[in-house]
């Protein structure tokens, strides 16, 4: 499942600015190593080396700052979830402790993400379809920017996005229940038992339909 970065600013140009550092000291190693060794056989084979060198280097450090993204988030299933504070639209505040004593499904979004689109979509579909279960409580919490608001109420409205309860603090990315919950990348879904204990985080629905029909018979 393809995820947008939550932090667009700062995650990729921190990360693309660190491999590009480390990117360059490993080329100024590498130039000192050659001093003192001597000259390789050819300036074409001492510019390719330097090359595939900074290349490997740069694409280790990237991709390894995007494997590790999601490590927080798994580390959480199986522990008692955090505490983290819900905002709806008029401004009031519930602590997601709340809700223990129901099974809660979170899905983290914002409507600048493409993927999150269709997911909120399929999110829509299976909150409807449960709406009556008492025992369950179908959360969407939207990471948009405070002057997106607006833009916000109108896809809700355009998507029909009734069977769900909606959060929003404004805070974009530092929105205190994605920041709780070790958000990095949305769409993100986190689900929380009536204990308390966190059973699931993904950026996929399809994780959640099997545990729902697994552990609830849903379908």
């Amino acid at each position: 499942m393809l995820a947008c970065r939550a932090k667009p600013e700062t995650v990729r140009e921190s990360r693309f600015v660190y491999a590009m550092g480390v990117t360059f000291l490993c080329v100024i190693e590498y130039l000192c190593r050659i001093v003192v060794e001597g000259p390789l056989p050819s300036f074409f084979g001492h510019i390719m080396r330097i090359f595939i060198s900074s290349l490997f280097t740069f694409l280790v450090v990237v991709m390894s700052g995007c494997s590790t993204m999601d490590a927080k988030g798994k580390e959480m299933v199986g522990n008692e979830a955090p505490e983290a504070r819900l905002m709806f639209f008029d401004g009031s505040e519930v602590p997601l402790s709340s809700y223990r004593g129901k099974n809660v499904t979170i899905v983290f979004w914002a409507t600048w993400c493409t993927y999150s689109r269709s997911l909120i979509e399929r999110y829509e579909a299976i909150a409807r379809r449960h709406s009556r279960r008492a025992d369950m409580e179908f959360i969407a919490v939207s990471i948009d920017k405070n002057e997106d608001f607006e833009i916000l109420k109108s896809r809700i409205q355009e998507q029909n996005l009734k069977s769900m309860t909606h959060i929003f603090s404004g805070n974009d990315s530092y929105d205190h229940a994605f920041v709780s919950l070790n958000g990095k990348n949305i769409p993100y879904v986190v689900f929380i038992d009536r204990n308390g204990v966190v059973r699931l985080a993904d950026h996929d629905l399809a994780p959640l339909e099997e545990y729902l029909s697994m552990e609830f018979g849903l379908h």
